[in-house]
């Protein structure tokens, strides 16, 4: 190993095989089970140290993210960019989006981060789909701007707030158990009086419902999917959203649930949707219980539009089809 860093840091060594390197490595980790199993208990350990390693060989080269015959680029920062290079990160979740989001196809994206997944739905949906990504982190809003910059893309409106059930503010926190992990941030409410923790932000919240309607017309359409990834806010989302969802009878909800599960569940059912999970083989929606983790709720109807998906002409309400080409006007962001 030693001998091989040399070899890497040596002022001859190409600067194409520094590049590469790394993506020959993983790509050979992949089709050899049997020696990616022998080496894991070392690649995870040293797997933070290893991607320092790989940006400082490759000049901080952008991390590539092939899915399913598109790509999309991410700067090498954060906990998003590391956990997408060092292995297959929600292949699932990756998938279904992947398949689903179609030309003209309108997305909304909770707790964005850097937007690893509206920068996906961008590039599927096309100069006549719209991304509304929300991310109220300061760090993450600044990188999710820089990736929209470096892929190039022009329909994706990154919002640096929270969305909540009311309109007004939060305290976004890091986890006190995984500080150093962006993934991880937490909403809770303002206290009069109360110190705040050390890092933590007063960030603005809105309702996804008082958002859309201060949109002008031209851009007011149904949502044909939702990513809802906050930390154990998702109820609190959706409770602020449900005009949207009423509006939107194409829509389909991808949701992470961590905290309130049967909650989420209960509100998503009064408003006509069933618990789905993806199955990549067969490339269908399936019926199942509520479990903690990553859900998708669709209504019903949809489930008999075999492989229809957001944005297609089976699954797509007629507000969706509407001409949209022009970019976002901004509303405003982090410097």
């Amino acid at each position: 190993m030693c001998r091989l860093l040399q070899l890497q840091t040596h002022p001859r060594f190409p600067a194409k095989l520094k590049v590469c390197m790394f993506a020959h490595i993983r790509t050979f980790g992949k089709a050899c089970p049997a020696i990616r199993r022998l080496l894991l208990p070392v690649w995870v350990p040293f797997k933070y140290q290893l991607f320092q390693l790989r940006n400082m060989l490759t000049g901080h080269r952008p991390v590539v993210y092939p899915v399913n015959g598109t790509t999309v680029l991410l700067h090498p920062s954060g906990q998003i960019a590391e956990l997408v290079w060092g292995a297959d990160f929600e292949p699932v979740e990756r998938d279904f989006i992947a398949h689903a989001v179609r030309p003209g196809a309108v997305v909304v994206n909770v707790g964005a981060n850097i937007g690893l997944y509206s920068l996906l739905a961008a590039r599927l949906a096309g100069s006549t789909g719209a991304v509304h990504a929300f991310e109220p982190s300061r760090e993450s809003h600044d990188r999710l701007c820089l990736n929209i910059s470096l892929n190039d893309l022009t329909t994706i409106q990154a919002v640096p707030q929270a969305v909540s059930a009311f309109d007004g503010q939060l305290v976004l926190r890091d986890d006190p158990d995984h500080p150093h992990l962006d993934g991880h941030r937490f909403c809770e409410p303002l206290a009069a009086g109360v110190l705040l923790p050390s890092g933590a932000e007063v960030i603005p919240c809105i309702r996804l419902d008082t958002y859309m309607a201060a949109l002008p017309e031209t851009y007011r359409r149904a949502v044909d999917l939702m990513i809802i990834d906050v930390e154990g806010g998702e109820l609190e989302v959706l409770k602020g959203a449900l005009a949207t969802i009423s509006a939107s009878p194409a829509l389909q909800i991808l949701v992470e649930t961590t905290v309130a599960t049967a909650a989420v569940d209960a509100l998503l059912q009064e408003q006509g949707f069933v618990a789905c999970q993806w199955d990549c083989a067969s490339r269908t929606l399936h019926p199942c219980p509520p479990v903690r983790g990553n859900m998708i709720y669709v209504r019903p109807a949809l489930l008999t539009a075999s492989g229809a998906g957001f944005g297609s002409e089976t699954a797509t309400s007629p507000t969706t089809q509407q001409s949209f080409t022009a970019p976002f006007l901004s509303l405003g962001g982090h410097s």
